[in-house]
């Protein structure tokens, strides 16, 4: 079974992997942030996503080095995820109607939690059938 070799709590590398590379984001980039639009959205959609990318790929990387807990890429990538459509709908908050629709997907996406948990379960009921099983 899966066992973390760390003392350190899974927030921490949450903040490091997730939360400060979104919050730079927001802080040099983010029009809903300067009230005017600082690079192109083309720009910012490919910094964006190339972010969400690394920061999963870091945090898989974590995983497989027994750093973080399991449960850690099925939670703090959602939220991050999250944070990423925050960024990229800036521009539907212009009128009302944009503003509820920007409201439901940001609110879609942090529902993505559900499925992410139930996928969690169907993996560690694999691992543990899988180190139950006799070896040969």
């Amino acid at each position: 079974m899966y066992k973390k070799i760390t003392k350190i709590p899974d927030f921490v590398f949450a903040i490091l992997t997730f939360f400060i590379p979104i919050a730079l984001l927001f802080i040099f980039f983010s029009p809903d942030f300067y009230k005017r639009e600082i690079i192109k959205f083309g720009y910012l959609f490919l910094i964006a996503i190339l972010c969400f990318i690394l920061s999963l790929s870091i945090s898989i990387l974590w995983i497989k080095l027994k750093i973080v807990s399991f449960n850690f890429v099925f939670y703090y990538p959602v939220i991050d995820f999250s944070f990423v459509l925050i960024l990229l709908t800036y521009n539907l908050s212009g009128n009302p109607g944009l503003l509820a629709l920007r409201i439901i997907l940001v609110l879609a996406s942090i529902f993505l939690i559900i499925p992410s948990l139930i996928f969690k379960e169907k993996i560690k009921a694999l691992m543990i059938q899988k180190s139950l099983r006799p070896k040969k």
